[in-house]
């Protein structure tokens, strides 16, 4: 007979206290608040391949992709300087992955994963936005313009993270 109630008492508890489930078993690391960039210089490097089961079409195209986005992210309005890190320890690391579908209309895609910092784990992700663009620049260009915004407003580290009074931040704010 205690056995139930034993039961009915470790399931209250637990719906009280939450299973944990999205954060045990994980290394929690402290919340990260990044502000945005001005007046700087930035070293990174940029490493630009295809979506999965695509390969390119001259293979120069990596190289040109990642001298795109350079171009369109040192037009920037608060003077901030990306420069390729040639022998020097980067900044941050772009992980671009480009993508075209050419079933019927023609729909190119670009996407980004930002390290770095000297930071575990992800900074931000970005795409180049919801809109089918018909061509692999004009994706990219949208794509450095939805980059700038983070460099501009900074952000948050992922989440979960843990708060200096030592609670766990779930989402932001």
């Amino acid at each position: 007979m205690k056995s139930p109630v034993f039961l009915v008492a470790g399931l209250i508890a637990l719906g009280l206290c939450g299973t944990g489930s999205a954060v045990s078993g994980a290394t929690i690391y402290p919340c990260k608040d990044h502000l945005g960039f001005s007046n700087t210089t930035l070293l990174i490097v940029t490493t630009v391949k295809p979506v999965s089961g695509m390969t390119w079409s001259f293979p120069e195209a990596p190289s040109v992709v990642a001298q795109r986005i350079l171009t369109d992210l040192n037009a920037n309005t608060a003077a901030i300087v990306f420069k390729e890190a040639n022998g020097v320890v980067p900044n941050l690391f772009f992980n671009v992955t480009v993508s075209e579908t050419n079933s019927g209309t023609q729909q190119d895609s670009a996407y980004v994963v930002v390290t770095g910092l000297a930071l575990p784990g992800t900074l931000f992700n970005e795409g180049s936005g919801p809109a089918p663009f018909i061509g692999w620049r004009d994706a990219v260009d949208h794509l450095s313009t939805n980059m700038l915004s983070w460099f501009y407003n900074g952000w948050h580290g992922s989440h979960p993270c843990r708060l200096p009074d030592g609670s766990l931040r779930k989402s932001w704010p």
